[in-house]
């Protein structure tokens, strides 16, 4: 599945766009999820989808600081660029976890819906793949750059479906939290007979490719992590209800 994960993306990023957008000084690299073994092992196939990756790609590269999306669109090998960024997110999800709210729920996720403890058994996506300053683009980015943020959507759209279509997880967690819904309703098709809105603004239920889904509030929304806690509920309740299908290979 990496490969097929590795083809699809290749296909969705004109490296010419991508050099005019890198201009814009602070982007971070592209998020490009991948997959671990473990996923496919234990219980439901699960996902949890943040909102951008907040500078998740400033590592070391030959001891020096990485360029960001610069070197993205530098690359004299774009899809092997692409294949670095995919193992650099094996690395943080398929290893130790690093501390913060976020995956402090991913954890629980994965020990309540997915019964496992193994690294990387819980997929991980965001809603964009590229933030700006360690925050988010959306935000950061100027009116005069809107041409550039509607690139950025159109990049995080087709990379995000496309993990949720080659990994087919049965339950997604987006804690994405109410001010990135225009996004959210724009990039995944969410079915609107099935959508239920358990409590305005904190916690919404639906289906969207095939998968249960919900969207609260981001982990560091302390006061939200009852909502939280619902929504693994329903996910439970609806495991206990039906059985779990295997993956389209």
């Amino acid at each position: 599945m990496r490969a097929q994960l590795l083809e699809r993306y290749a296909q969705v990023i004109n490296q010419e766009d991508l050099r005019v957008v890198a201009e814009v000084r602070g982007l971070s690299g592209i998020f490009a999820g991948s997959v671990c073994e473990t996923y496919f092992h234990g219980g439901p196939r699960v996902m949890v989808v943040g909102r951008e990756p907040r500078g998740w790609d400033e590592g070391t590269k030959d001891g020096k600081k990485r360029a960001g999306l610069t070197e993205a669109a530098e690359a004299s090998d774009f899809k092997s660029y692409l294949e670095t960024m995919m193992k650099m997110h094996e690395k943080a999800v398929c290893s130790p976890l690093p501390t913060s709210k976020f995956f402090h729920f991913y954890k629980r996720v994965q020990r309540d819906i997915a019964k496992s403890s193994a690294p990387g058994s819980v997929a991980w996506g965001n809603l964009l793949c590229i933030s700006h300053k360690k925050g988010s683009a959306v935000v950061g980015l100027t009116k005069a750059q809107d041409v550039h943020l509607k690139k950025i959507c159109e990049w995080s759209r087709a990379l995000l479906r496309a993990q949720i279509e080659v990994l087919q997880p049965q339950f997604i967690f987006f804690v994405t939290s109410p001010s990135y819904d225009r996004y959210l309703k724009a990039f995944i098709d969410i079915d609107e007979i099935d959508r239920k809105v358990h409590v305005p603004k904190e916690l919404w239920q639906f289906k969207a490719h095939g998968a249960h889904a919900f969207r609260t509030r981001h982990p560091r929304i302390l006061t939200s992590s009852t909502h939280r806690k619902r929504a693994i509920m329903l996910a439970l309740e609806t495991v206990a209800s039906q059985p779990v299908n295997e993956p389209t290979l």
